[in-house]
């Protein structure tokens, strides 16, 4: 059992721990098998031309993926020689995919001659390499009676509707499918990890390596649970948690489907709920410390006719990123209010310019008129928890200069630069 602690920055001032059920299972993928998808489809062959410097370019990738080094075990398992999947890639290397999970992997076979004979029975040493063979399942208890097979990527893809966006498709894979629980049908979100990868450019590869990829970015299934988690604790409205599957190539959230639709096609009937409820989940997400790129865009939000709901947190950001300010001052010394002073004053510009790109972001659906920004700004200052602004503070919200650009736009004009 695992016990996830239930963020401290709880609106509601308790905590509320959330049980889960751990399996350990053979991962549908391997290391082998990311290096098949993005950069050698070869690689089985070339493993043995090269073997010394693949386990090294394994190792690379391995960091890259996970953060941890690929590390060999030697004499701590036997292969298994006599299984059918017990696969020979050269004279001395092997892979092993079968059923045994903690078998699995890339096994490397040395001579040692008689002398390892006479001390240990047999003339060759093996090298276990795992090359992420197991994936860890974890399963919210709340739904423990549904078999926690069907949440495997090979049990529940065959079966999946790939979901899309409207104007294209994600840069992840997303699948929808249906579980029983309880006797009734749920439809469950499995949302893939976002990776991305960056490469070399010809030429400039390091003499060492063997593949071109010089880095991996990837937002994890557990980083996008821990984040619903925190929003849920501090009540925005999120779908429900269900579990995650995590391995090194391969990851996936679970969440359960909501039932509603775009907030869009509310605007006519509930525009003044809609204004509170959004300007309440900005305020929110401000105080968490987390920026929703592409916040107006109600991509990612669904409306039930009472709940306003956020469906996806892959895009969040760190709000205080690139802010030009020393936190360590501020905890090192209490006795120093000067400085906590000037980050009271940062952090509440920070605020105030996510509302102002909000107001300018809605200005053509949500905030259509004077009404409805004045409306979205008071509902803003509340759930801060500030004293009301007065009209001077409102008019610099509800005008903008020809020029004006939002955060989203600059951040996209910095890095295409």
């Amino acid at each position: 059992m695992i016990l996830v602690k239930k963020s401290s920055e709880n609106r509601f001032d308790k905590e509320i721990r959330m049980k889960f059920n751990s399996h350990w299972v053979n991962s549908r993928k391997d290391l082998l098998h990311f290096v098949e998808e993005n950069e050698n489809p070869n690689i089985l062959k070339d493993i043995p031309k090269d073997l010394e410097g693949w386990v090294a370019e394994l190792n690379i990738l391995n960091l890259m993926l996970t953060r941890d080094d690929l590390v060999a075990g030697i004499g701590l398992e036997q292969p298994p020689v006599n299984e059918p999947d017990f696969n020979q890639l050269g004279n001395d290397t092997f892979l092993y995919r079968g059923k045994y999970g903690r078998l699995r992997g890339l096994w490397i076979r040395k001579d040692g001659g008689k002398d390892l004979e006479e001390i240990t029975g047999s003339r060759f040493e093996w090298m276990h390499y795992r090359i992420g063979t197991r994936a860890q399942l974890i399963i919210n208890q709340e739904f423990s009676n549904i078999p926690h097979e069907e949440f495997l990527p090979e049990n529940f893809e065959p079966i999946s509707e790939k979901v899309e966006k409207e104007n294209g498709v994600y840069k992840r894979p997303i699948f929808k499918f249906p579980v029983k629980i309880n006797g009734k049908q749920i439809m469950i979100y499995a949302k893939g990890a976002l990776i991305s990868l960056s490469n070399y450019y010809e030429g400039s590869k390091p003499r060492h390596r063997l593949t071109s990829i010089s880095s991996i970015d990837k937002t994890t299934s557990r980083r996008e649970m821990d984040i619903t988690r925190k929003l849920e604790d501090s009540g925005i409205k999120v779908p429900r948690v269900v579990g995650y599957y995590q391995s090194s190539v391969e990851e996936f959230l679970f969440l359960q489907e909501v039932k509603g639709d775009s907030p869009v096609n509310y605007l006519n009937t509930h525009r003044k709920e809609l204004i509170s409820k959004d300007a309440n989940m900005l305020a929110t997400l401000c105080s968490l410390g987390y920026r929703k790129m592409g916040f107006t865009d109600f991509d990612d939000k669904i409306f039930d006719g009472v709940n306003l709901f956020l469906v996806d947190v892959d895009e969040f950001r760190d709000l205080y990123f690139g802010a030009v300010q020393e936190f360590k001052e501020i905890l090192l010394n209490p006795n120093n209010t000067e400085k906590l002073k000037e980050f009271r004053k940062l952090q509440r510009s920070i605020f105030l310019r996510e509302l102002k790109d909000a107001i300018f972001g809605y200005k053509g659906s949500l905030t259509r008129n004077e009404e409805d920004k004045v409306r979205y700004i008071k509902r803003f200052y509340q759930s801060m928890g500030w004293e009301q602004p007065t009209e001077g503070q409102i008019k610099r919200f509800v005008k903008f200069p020809k020029d004006y650009v939002t955060h989203d736009v600059y951040m996209s004009m910095m890095f295409e630069g």
